[in-house]
This record gives C-alpha cells, sequence and structure tokens, in this order.
C-alpha cells in the first residue's frame, strides 16, 4: 500500500512538472527577451526624465553644484540609490559631475549609465571621447565603431553622427598604428552622404596608403581631394 501511495505521489509530481514546464519556459525566454530589449534600449527615455526633472531644472538654471548633489544622492550607490535602475539619470548625473569638473564622479556615472544601456550611442562616443584623452586609442576606436553601429536610423542627425564616429574611430587607430583598420573607418566616413565630400578623409586616406607601400592607390586618394579642393597646399604637397 505504501509502494502504491508512493507511485501516485511520484506521478502527480511528473503530471504537474510536465503541465507546468512550458509556462516557466515561456516565462524565462520572457524575461530574457525582456533584458536583451533593455540593453539595446536608448539610455533616455521620455519615462526616465520625467523621474529626475528636479536634478535637470538645477542643471538648465547652471546650479551646478547643487545639480551634482542631487544626482549623487539620488542615483548613486545601486544597493540604495533611489533612483539607480534609472539609465538618465546617470547620464544627467554625467553631465552635472563633468560642468564643475568632478571628473571620478563623472566617470563612475558614465560607467553606471553604459552598464544599463551598453550599446547606447551617446554614451559610448562620450566614452570614446573619455578614453582618447586618456591615450588609450584601441578601446576608444571600438567605442566609437559600437556608437556608429547602433545610431537610430530615423534619427535626423542620423548621417552626421555616424560619420563623426566612424572618424573618430579612424583617427583613434591612426594613433596606434593600425593603418589597416583606420582605412576601413574612413571607407564607411566616405559612404556617408556628406563624408564623401570631405576632402581630409580622401587626404588621410592617401597618406596611409603611401605607407603601406601602395603609392597608387594613394595617388588616387589625393586626385579624389583634389577633386574636392582643387588648390589645397596639403594634398598638392602630398601629391
Amino acid at each position: 500500500e505504501m509502494m502504491d501511495k508512493g507511485i501516485i505521489t511520484v506521478a502527480l509530481f511528473l503530471s504537474l512538472f510536465f503541465f507546468c514546464s512550458p509556462f516557466l519556459r515561456a516565462s524565462g525566454q520572457e524575461n530574457r527577451h525582456r533584458s536583451l530589449d533593455r540593453k539595446n534600449a536608448s539610455c533616455v527615455q521620455p519615462d526616465m526624465i520625467e523621474i529626475i526633472k528636479d536634478g535637470m531644472s538645477s542643471i538648465y538654471q547652471m546650479k551646478d553644484e547643487e545639480a551634482s548633489k542631487w544626482f549623487k544622492e539620488k542615483c548613486y550607490n545601486t544597493s540604495v540609490g533611489e533612483y539607480s535602475w534609472n539609465c538618465a539619470c546617470f547620464y544627467w548625473a554625467f553631465r552635472a559631475h563633468s560642468t564643475i569638473n568632478a571628473t571620478d564622479l563623472a566617470l563612475v556615472a558614465l560607467n553606471s549609465a553604459l552598464g544599463l544601456a551598453p550599446n547606447d550611442p551617446k554614451l559610448n562616443s562620450l566614452i570614446g571621447e573619455m578614453l582618447t584623452k586618456e591615450n588609450n586609442f584601441t578601446e576608444a576606436a571600438k567605442r566609437f565603431q559600437t556608437a556608429a553601429e547602433y545610431e537610430d536610423e530615423d534619427d535626423q542627425d542620423y548621417e552626421d553622427n555616424i560619420m563623426k564616429h566612424w572618424y573618430n574611430a579612424a583617427t583613434a587607430y591612426v594613433q596606434v598604428g593600425r593603418a589597416e583598420d583606420a582605412l576601413a573607418m574612413y571607407a564607411k566616413v566616405l559612404q556617408t552622404k556628406k563624408g564623401a565630400d570631405k576632402w581630409s578623409v580622401h587626404n588621410s586616406m592617401g597618406l596611409l596608403l603611401y605607407d603601406l607601400g601602395r603609392p597608387a592607390d594613394a595617388v588616387a586618394a589625393y586626385e579624389a581631394a583634389l577633386a574636392i579642393e582643387s588648390d589645397h597646399p596639403a594634398v598638392l604637397r602630398n601629391l
């Protein structure tokens, strides 16, 4: 009799397990998709802005010290910060701290924002600029590339933004002697609507191509630059 009860108990357990499994899997997949959506989302969103409007008001009123203090109290320390889940809070904290040259706090805020929205173009561009100032050009280039890849194509400034990001990435790669990578980034600049008309990009490509032992390609790049600026002395000198 005890064996029969044991068999019945196991049978009930298995029935519940197989009945509930699809729902558990669906719940797990839903949470995973939510996580992925959050990671790919823009840092600054309207519902987040409304919550931190008091701190933003201090920035707009140029009460810099007050703004920095407000954001430090509201955002910082992820275990107790009132708005530590709010990416926009960290972004505006970065702006507030930067205004009063609180560099260490600004960097903490920026990295915290990136932790919540790692693919946000604006955040990656900002951290890229900071890394450039620290001469960490390789990592800076990667950040600029991420910024370009995740720019919103519906943004009215899309073309200008990606051109700037690709150009910054190219410049960073030049600094560490990665000519091929720099050329690839410059090529992307030329693919943008305004980038093709930048004589300086063609000229920079010419210099890199010459250093790589490709004089014919370098001449073609210089000629492309002269087609835009026919008498530019720097290009004529290189040619």
